[in-house]
């Protein structure tokens, strides 16, 4: 019998559970964990328990002062000493706000996060450089990077991941979870669903190329998938409970990552067409002159670009498509690269395409990996065929599911062209050093 989410999150915090790669328990920097409803009212009970120093700061945006971190303030006036900061709504993840947050901050023992994607990244990186424990509240169940050891920051006007620490507490108030705007929960749904497709390509590239690739970080999620599916319609219509459950998934999906010290659990193919397709639409945005391109989500309303979440439940549907096809071939075999170096700088502009060179010159096929990957091939192809269909969900039953969150389907849908998709399919490969089904889609005999 599977364990339930409190059980599972409990012996995370306390170093008890057991990975089912090395035998040992794994530990985690993080000495609370918890996902209920009406936390936020039992604040200054849950933090006055904690061993993080006499004064708090609470960092928050405009809206998530106004509608919680006033609650949290509430709840803390008279028991613990705090000061409060208020970042501008539409905050950016810059440098800029590091700097900014750490001179305010500078006189607190420890840093409350009230908010979701951006806001904890700024926090967790200030409070990892000033080496300061951070609590965080989050306010909506969007994304599964709540718990990871980087930060996505904007430095010198690109983005870039960070080294980072996880939140020395995480409280996740359920109730106001459900309460965040339906494209917010329907995003972190979409993070999620990529678990096979992931999972695939990761144990493919460690069949293939040595790869390494854990199990652990799949067995904290798998045990629970088939309900969070079921959940999909409960989920489009903020159901609380469902929203409860999608919550400790994200957490689990985020605890994995740092399991494995890597992305790659929740982050393979689907990902990387994601990344190539946004940074086409950034090059879009930065043309002088040339209109943005909207589009109409699933609620209708009329937005400008799609949330990761959503783009990545549409790639995850295209990856899973391709899988498909490759998992039924008898017979595979791969053949040489035939993308230049020089196509490659064209494509993706000098200073773009060196930085991708050095990336990608990690998995290149040379002529002796060309042959082992083959030799392996030919030889235990159908164990792996069989492997990687253990860990397959249907394309019809992972459409069917997307489609009842509510969630996009195709790329027309989030203002991406079949055109540029078609591009991407054969050039966003090259984007990481992960060897997917991209690459073997790319590369495969007729």
């Amino acid at each position: 019998m599977a364990m339930g989410f409190d059980e599972i999150l409990e012996r995370l915090v306390r170093g008890t559970w057991v990975s089912p790669d090395t035998g040992t328990h794994v530990e985690i920097p993080i000495n609370r964990a918890y996902v209920r409803p009406f936390l936020i009212k039992d604040a200054a009970r849950l933090i006055n328990s904690l061993s993080i120093g006499s004064t708090v700061a609470i960092v928050s945006d405009r809206n998530g002062h106004r509608e919680i971190a006033r609650q949290l303030e509430n709840s803390l006036r008279g028991v613990i000493s705090f000061t409060s900061l208020v970042l501008p709504t539409d905050v950016e993840p810059t440098m800029e706000y590091v700097e900014e947050l750490r001179k305010k901050t500078f006189h607190s023992d420890a840093v409350i996060a009230v908010g979701s994607g951006t806001l904890n990244d700024i926090v967790k990186y200030t409070t990892y450089l000033e080496k300061k424990p951070y609590l965080l509240f989050g306010t909506a169940p969007s994304m599964n990077g709540y718990v990871s050891s980087t930060a996505s920051l904007i430095e010198s006007g690109k983005k870039r991941s960070f080294s980072a620490h996880l939140p020395y507490a995480v409280y996740m108030d359920s109730a106001i979870m459900a309460q965040a705007p339906l494209r917010l929960v329907q995003s972190g749904f979409g993070d999620l669903i990529c678990r096979s497709t992931s999972q695939k390509d990761w144990y493919l590239s460690h069949a293939l190329l040595g790869t390494e690739y854990l199990e652990g970080p799949y067995s904290l999620l798998t045990p629970h998938e088939e309900k969070l599916h079921e959940q999909a319609e409960a989920i489009a219509k903020c159901d609380t409970h469902a929203v409860e459950d999608l919550t400790y998934n994200l957490l689990l999906s985020g605890i994995g990552m740092y399991i494995s010290q890597s992305s790659a659990p929740a982050s393979q193919g689907e990902h990387i067409l994601t990344h190539y397709m946004e940074l086409q639409m950034a090059k879009d945005r930065h043309q002088p002159g040339k209109p943005l391109k909207y589009y109409h989500d699933p609620n209708n309303e009329r937005v400008q670009g799609p949330l990761h979440g959503e783009a990545i439940a549409v790639t995850t549907l295209a990856m899973c498509r391709l899988q498909e096809r490759i998992l039924n071939k008898e017979k595979l075999r791969l053949k040489k690269e035939f993308i230049t170096d020089e196509m490659i700088l064209k494509h993706f502009g000098a200073g773009h395409g060196q930085q991708i060179l050095k990336e990608v010159s990690k998995k290149m096929m040379t002529e002796e990996r060309l042959a082992s990957v083959n030799a392996i091939l030919e030889e235990k192809w159908p164990q792996i065929r069989s492997q990687l269909e253990k860990m397959h969900i249907g394309y019809d039953q992972l459409l069917q599911t997307v489609e009842a969150a509510g969630l996009p389907t195709k790329f027309k849908e989030i203002g991406w062209s079949e055109e540029r998709a078609e591009t991407a399919f054969a050039m966003a490969r090259f984007m990481r050093d992960r060897f997917t089904f991209l690459d073997v889609a790319a590369l495969m005999e007729a």
